[in-house]
């Protein structure tokens, strides 16, 4: 996402991309850690994962010009076009990262630091300048608190929103991000989770998809009690022990069904089938 500024601006545009960070791990908070130790580890987190997004890792190609450019490159390519680059980093609480939010709520005297690149493995001098870049006072800061002001000034009695509880325009940006960030994580979940049940499906764990063997047979049913009777005791008026073990049902539908080579059981054979229950091969 890009927002053009006005020409009064030392910018002429600036770009936001989104990077929702992992997790505090269990080695990281225990049940004595303090809240203050918590938020502090939530933010290392968040910090890391505005690092990233300023030292992208690989090249990038376009396609139209045959042109491939190092991810340093391209942070490059953006600093000379006299644009800036902000992480929209958030965490699954959706807390945002220092930098996006001192673009929405902050001040120019609560500038973040900026990152450490000394340990990098390949040297990022461009990542380095977008990084300062973000953190001066060129990017504009607090801009829904501007917002505030120029609306109450010439709005006084009207709400911004459809109802007093979105009165001003910080109020309305903050329900509506928040709304947004809520439907990315629950889509995030919804497809981990479809994924999770159908393992044919594209995952980014390779290992945890189904892979079926060319050479596996469907394994034929053990005899019912149906077909024992009617082998023991013959009688025309009773069904051929072919028609009979056609009528009755297998006592081992669950296990023929998951040698067989269907992608799809239905929902109910989910629980006993093993092939679908243990997907850690």
């Amino acid at each position: 996402v890009a927002s053009k500024l006005s020409n009064s601006t030392y910018l002429s545009e600036i770009g936001f991309d989104v990077v929702c960070v992992p997790p505090s791990s269990s080695s990281d908070i225990t049940q004595d850690s303090t809240s203050q130790e918590v938020q502090q580890n939530s933010l290392s987190y968040l910090e890391d994962g505005e690092k990233k997004k300023f030292a992208p890792d690989g090249s990038h190609s376009d396609k139209s010009t045959g042109i491939t450019l190092t991810g340093d490159q391209f942070i490059g390519e953006i600093i000379d076009s006299n644009k800036a680059l902000i992480p929209q980093a958030v965490d699954q609480f959706g807390q945002l990262g220092p930098l996006f939010d001192k673009f929405l709520l902050g001040t120019s005297d609560e500038a973040p630091e900026p990152h450490d690149y000394s340990t990098s493995k390949h040297a990022r001098p461009n990542a380095i300048k977008m990084n300062k870049l973000a953190c001066s006072a060129k990017v504009p800061c607090g801009i829904l608190n501007t917002a505030n002001k120029q609306w109450i000034s010439s709005n006084p009695h009207s709400w911004y929103g459809e109802s007093y509880m979105e009165a001003d325009p910080k109020t309305w940006a903050q329900h509506h991000l928040g709304l947004s960030i809520s439907n990315a994580i629950t889509g995030h979940i919804h497809r981990a989770f479809t994924r999770l049940f159908n393992p044919s499906s594209k995952s980014y764990y390779p290992k945890r998809r189904q892979r079926q063997s060319p050479t596996s047979t469907v394994t034929p049913a053990p005899p019912t009690v149906i077909d024992e009777i009617h082998t023991d005791h013959p009688n025309n008026d009773q069904p051929s022990n072919s028609q009979a073990s056609t009528m009755a049902p297998s006592q081992d539908t669950t296990n023929s069904y998951c040698s067989s080579n269907s992608m799809h059981p239905p929902a109910s054979l989910h629980e006993n089938c093993p092939r679908y229950s243990d997907l850690s091969d």
